[in-house]
């Protein structure tokens, strides 16, 4: 089971109080938790550009100047409005094509980082499958010790 920061019941599915618990820089850092809701209560709930702009624009000004987290925000707005523009899938949409070129680029990672990379890219289409999730959990937490020299 993967363990993350604990939501408790009254808060909702999406909405978490970000004045819960003590600021860490892992998992609840200042620059997400300075607001009534945590950052990624909102973003875990939209796709990859657009909540990472969201992400971007709500740090802006918290973690050093705010014009690089702002363009950041841009460049990630500006690249889904070309996805949609171009009628490029979402994760749902993928094809043959795109499995092949994902066979691709995992073959330019190693071991581990290409195993766990793989198992995302697969839990992503089935979004339902949290056994996928669960194994890639477990072997970030590996990688983590081994980086760590904790293994």
């Amino acid at each position: 089971m993967i363990h993350a920061t604990p939501v408790p019941a009254e808060a909702g599915p999406v909405f978490r109080s970000a004045r819960a618990g003590a600021a860490d820089p892992v998992t609840r850092p200042g620059h997400y938790t300075s607001r009534s809701v945590e950052c990624i209560a909102m973003t875990e709930a939209m796709g990859f550009c657009l909540g990472n702009a969201v992400k971007y624009l709500w740090r802006a000004g918290l973690k050093g100047a705010a014009a690089p987290d702002l363009r950041k925000a841009a460049w990630y707005v500006a690249r889904e409005h070309e996805r949609r523009l171009w009628g490029r899938p979402g994760p749902q949409g993928r094809t043959e094509r795109d499995h092949a070129r994902f066979d691709g680029v995992l073959a330019e990672f190693q071991g581990a980082v290409a195993e766990v990379i793989r198992l995302l890219w697969w839990a992503d289409i089935d979004g339902g499958t949290v056994r996928l999730l669960e194994e890639a959990h477990a072997r970030l937490a590996g990688m983590i010790a081994d980086a760590e020299g904790r293994s």
